[in-house]
């Protein structure tokens, strides 16, 4: 590819260049156009950094160049104009970090690392994507897939398990069953309520039931 430097400036300018910079554990080096080789910044040896930057078309006032086949990551391009060789008529047109691709030169990239993988904007977009539609893989995460796969049963329901650290037990029709020895604290009324209900029925007590028939 070429043209992936692409910067502003006034228009008829013939001694524009760029320099390329990175960070390298602390140091700051530059390129040496054409390889991933860096040392750092030596004004006698600026010939072998810089990379030439053309006007496009007819007084655009656009002026590109094509960024060195390095490896992908972080990078700082610093614009320059002016004589080389003569301090005093070199200018600095201005700077900007970059994330190289590989293939792409992409502007303000902030990168981190997801589940050991390096990600950018484009990336993590594409990630909220998969989950919205459904589709979650590890890449988000460690584990994740794993993780929303057991909270999801084969119809695409949420399956409790467990409530609250005890299992879920089912009755007839995969209903869940209900505790009837929580509805009193004491041990009493629980037995005499289902006593009272499945066909045996409740004979005891003090209190006995009664029915009041309406006129």
């Amino acid at each position: 590819m070429a043209h992936e430097i692409a910067v502003e400036g006034d228009v008829g300018l013939t001694d524009m260049y760029t320099c390329i910079h990175k960070n390298d554990s602390g140091t700051i080096k530059v390129n040496i156009a054409g390889g991933d080789t860096w040392e750092v910044f030596v004004k006698a040896n600026v010939d072998n950094y810089d990379i030439a930057l053309t006007e496009a078309g007819d007084e655009s006032a656009i002026y590109t160049g094509t960024f060195p086949a390095i490896a992908a990551g972080d990078y700082h391009v610093v614009v320059y104009q002016g004589d080389k060789t003569e301090s005093s008529e070199q200018h600095v047109m201005g700077g900007e970090s970059y994330h190289w691709d590989g293939t792409n030169l992409l502007e303000n990239a902030n990168t981190v690392t997801i589940g050991g993988t390096t990600q950018t904007a484009n990336d993590n977009g594409a990630d909220i994507n998969s989950i919205l539609t459904g589709t979650v893989t590890n890449a988000q995460g460690a584990d994740v897939a794993t993780d929303v796969a057991a909270m999801v049963d084969g119809s695409s329901r949420v399956d409790v398990g467990s409530w609250l650290g005890q299992a879920v037990t089912l009755s007839t029709g995969n209903k869940p069953d209900v505790n009837i020895d929580e509805i009193s604290d004491d041990t009493t009324a629980p037995a005499n309520l289902e006593l009272d209900y499945d066909g045996t029925g409740y004979a005891g007590g003090a209190i006995k039931k009664k029915a009041t028939l309406m006129p």
